[in-house]
């Protein structure tokens, strides 16, 4: 899934946090549910409930 489509389905996360490492620029949503999706290039790489 996509950024957009994972907002689509959840909403809007609590927080987000971005790195940068050796597989890319990974981005974290976190939401008030402690829901955590993680990205790598915009792309889900895993989900965590």
């Amino acid at each position: 899934m996509t950024k957009e489509q994972v907002q689509l389905s959840w909403g809007y996360p609590s927080g987000k946090s971005v790195i940068t490492s050796n597989i890319g620029t990974v981005e974290t949503w976190v939401y008030s549910n402690y829901n955590t999706v993680s990205f790598v290039n915009g792309k889900v790489i895993v989900i965590i409930t």
